[in-house]
């Protein structure tokens, strides 16, 4: 059952994470803040209010994926749940392109290698070594084309 409340907000997130930087004013005030310090400022709001509610969005976010880990099969936060969850998010977002659709359709891929190689009662029984290969050629190759 959580995974599918994980998987539900996970949807939800990219959602509103689609709709606020083209659709807001928050994100067009975010936006002015990356092309100008003065921008906000002669949008109506101050640079330093747009910054922070800019490093709030994406903490919330990095809360819910650690809320996914805790309440996960253990049922409590243990050590190094997340190891290199922040590299394989830099691999997914660039792999997505940095759009929302994008970035779902690369961590459906990313979680299935992930998941591929951890349970064997899933579709295939890829190693570990193995998972972590094609991780980094894809982040390789994927990174190669920007």
């Amino acid at each position: 059952m959580p995974a599918v409340i994980t998987l539900f907000l996970a949807l939800v997130a990219a959602l509103v994470i689609w709709l606020l930087p083209w659709h807001s004013r928050t994100g067009f005030r975010c936006c002015a803040l990356g092309k100008s310090e003065g921008a906000p400022r002669y949008a109506g709001t101050g640079p330093v209010k747009t910054t922070m509610t800019a490093l709030l969005i994406p903490g919330a976010l990095a809360g819910l994926m650690s809320v996914s880990n805790v309440m996960g099969d253990a049922g409590r936060l243990l050590e190094n749940s997340a190891a290199c969850a922040g590299f394989i998010g830099i691999a997914v977002a660039l792999m997505g392109r940095n759009h929302p659709p994008g970035v779902v359709l690369a961590a459906f891929l990313f979680g299935f290698i992930f998941q591929g190689g951890s349970e064997p009662g899933f579709m295939t029984a890829i190693p570990i070594g193995t998972r972590i290969v094609i991780q980094g050629l894809v982040s390789l190759f994927t990174g190669a084309l920007i």
